[in-house]
């Protein structure tokens, strides 16, 4: 009999699904908190098929809104938490000492691919970029400003600079005020970038690492940091969903 599981990754700015049968990720959809349409999709799926849900939030409304929705299905699910991961990093060799605190994401983000050491650029509402060493030990990570809402931070202290819309590929220098503040944005990140995974594996002695890039503007600063010289990474957009995958396979093999 197939095993048909939900996938749940609840985000700041979207709600990512997946549907697990056997192990095998298949559809995944990507929902932004939009509760109309929210609600929209979850009334679509097929819960007579469903047999459980496991949920990684950081997203309290998103998460009371699908809560509502399995528990008026009668559907079993697990939120992940402290414990949680605590059990999985104690079982698998993880040193994760942070987990009284650590938004469940960032624990997705460190178990997903077992290949170490690892830096991983996780673009999402925020930036965060994490190094975990080659014994598997989460040392933390640096936390960025969206380069979208760089418009804003600064406008609040320039009465002359207007919240313009970030370009996505501006030059690196202008006399079009719009194109000079999307070029700190977009540029200036993609350099912030470089030069904190340069640093992270000159420090911690982690010139082997395996670089991976997620989150929902990894599309645009995939092509961006190739041109200011960081090459050798690895896309993923579905890492959350994997990492949420490896949890349910342990909570499968606890509960047998």
């Amino acid at each position: 009999m197939n095993e048909i599981v939900l996938l749940a990754d609840i985000g700041n700015t979207t709600l990512d699904l997946a549907i697990l049968c056997n192990d095998e990720i298949k559809e995944v959809i990507k929902i932004n908190h939009d509760e109309i349409k929210l609600a929209s999709w979850l009334t679509s799926l097929p819960y007579e098929n469903i047999d459980f849900c496991l949920i990684s939030s950081v997203n309290n409304n998103g998460l009371t809104i699908l809560k509502d929705k399995l528990s008026s299905q009668n559907i079993p699910f697990e939120i992940m938490d402290r414990k949680l991961m605590d059990d999985y990093k104690n079982t698998y060799g993880y040193i994760v000492d942070n987990t009284s605190y650590l938004g469940s994401d960032l624990f997705l983000d460190i178990i997903s691919i077992p290949k170490y050491p690892q830096i991983i650029i996780d673009l999402g509402t925020v930036g965060k970029i994490m190094f975990i060493d080659k014994d598997k030990k989460f040392h933390g990570c640096a936390i960025i400003p969206n380069a979208m809402n760089f418009p804003s931070l600064i406008s609040n202290d320039a009465d002359f600079l207007k919240k313009y819309p970030v370009l996505e590929h501006p030059p690196l220098v202008s006399l079009v005020t719009q194109e000079c503040i999307s070029s700190g944005a977009i540029n200036g990140t993609a350099c912030l970038i470089k030069g904190l995974v340069d640093n992270i594996k000159k420090e911690y002695d982690a010139e082997d690492s395996t670089i991976i890039l997620t989150g929902g503007q990894a599309k645009l600063y995939s092509d961006l940091l190739k041109r200011f010289n960081l090459e050798n990474f690895t896309e993923d957009e579905l890492l959350l969903i994997k990492g949420l995958s490896k949890i349910y396979s342990y909570i499968k093999k606890e509960n047998k």
